[in-house]
């Protein structure tokens, strides 16, 4: 029985020794990111680039409220026969369907363009992390707002700058 105890001692003195050894950082990734020029280029790109699709997607919103409105006009005048109606209204669906679909293929294009125009920024990122990780022997680096109490971490923010420029 004492056998077992002297064996769970060391066993658990190990792991408080490798455990007291590792370094934990953080960065502030909001931080870094707002202060560097090409990020905010990109956010300015992604912005008009938003302004644009939603402009066409506004263009074809008001051509559907304006045939709605035409169709209408013409079914209160009684001009339309069922069979036409009918086919108004379709081809409506039709529309408003079309527009759901390319408001979200919309929504895909932004992420698409925002993955690419950020790509090379998370590379510098990522390569940067293991850099400092590897010179300053850090074995987990974590996002400062993930953080709730920062005693002994380090913070990496200032020092990730220089990979940027």
């Amino acid at each position: 029985m004492i056998k077992y105890f002297v064996v769970l001692f060391f066993c658990l003195a190990t792991i408080v020794s490798v455990s007291a050894q590792q370094k934990i950082a953080f960065v502030d990734v909001e931080s870094l990111m707002r202060g560097l020029e090409s990020y905010q280029q990109i956010q300015q790109d992604l912005e008009s680039y938003q302004i644009q699709l939603v402009k066409q997607l506004d263009k074809e919103k008001r051509a559907i409220a304006t045939y709605y409105k035409e169709m209408l006009i013409e079914i209160q005048q009684g001009s339309l026969t069922p069979t036409q109606q009918q086919d108004a209204e379709a081809k409506l669906q039709a529309q408003q369907s079309q527009l759901e679909k390319n408001t979200a293929a919309a929504d895909r294009k932004i992420l698409k363009r925002q993955q690419t125009l950020t790509q090379p920024l998370y590379d510098v990122f990522e390569a940067a992390l293991k850099s400092e990780a590897k010179k300053r022997n850090i074995a987990y680096i974590l996002d400062a707002s993930t953080i709730m109490n920062s005693y002994k971490a380090i913070d990496l923010t200032e020092a990730l700058k220089k990979y940027f420029k």
